[in-house]
């Protein structure tokens, strides 16, 4: 059976890439592309499609928030999420949008066909330097830490967040830099980004 693939990407000489790689492999065949999420909902609307490859720097939306919309609407579509940003934090998040995998762009050449076969299979068990695995096991955040970690994506600071939780400014750091070894992530800037791609997902998303 051909496996029937739509590329999302806003470079159309990338996609042209990756169609010719895709479509040299054999049994896949590469039925509709689209340069933003709008034609990507559209295309999507047409059932033969087994998998949509999604790039996450999409204009507008962008790629998690797409994942999340054709999941919705379009429940039979699989999702393979190809993409540079391939941190721990992005990859949850993916996961939680509702992606099926998740291939690192840096990956060799022959990967992404793999990958999209992988998919339509339903085989997980890809070798780890193609693809990146989505159920990744991770201690889960405590309800405190995920109120916090909401509260500064929203925009509030540490003064702000330990005056609204009646505790101390300390006490606030020390949920944050909890929360960060829990999500493996180096930075707060990375804690704020997974509380900021979590925030439209639903509370089962949450680490």
């Amino acid at each position: 059976m051909t496996a029937k693939v739509m590329l999302v990407d806003d470079h159309p000489i990338v996609r042209r890439g990756y169609r010719a790689l895709l479509e040299a492999c054999g049994g896949i065949a590469v039925v509709a592309e689209a340069g933003a999420p709008l034609a990507a909902m559209q295309a999507g609307r047409h059932g033969s499609i087994d998998v949509a490859v999604l790039d996450l720097r999409l204009p507008g939306a962008g790629g998690l928030r797409l994942c999340r919309r054709l999941r919705r609407y379009h429940p039979q579509l699989r999702v393979l999420i190809f993409s540079a940003q391939s941190d721990f934090v992005t990859v949850r998040a993916a996961r939680a949008a509702g992606a099926h995998a998740f291939l690192d762009k840096r990956a060799p050449a022959e990967a992404l066909a793999d990958a999209v076969l992988a998919v339509v299979r339903g085989d997980a068990s890809m070798a780890h330097d193609a693809i990146t695995a989505l159920h990744v096991g991770q201690q889960p955040l405590t309800e405190r830490e995920r109120l916090i970690v909401r509260r500064l994506a929203a925009g509030e600071g540490t003064k702000e967040i330990a005056i609204a939780l009646a505790i101390s400014p300390k006490t606030v750091s020390n949920h944050l830099c909890a929360a960060r070894e829990k999500l493996q992530v180096g930075s707060l800037a990375e804690v704020i980004r997974y509380g900021v791609d979590h925030a439209a997902s639903p509370a089962g998303g949450w680490a």
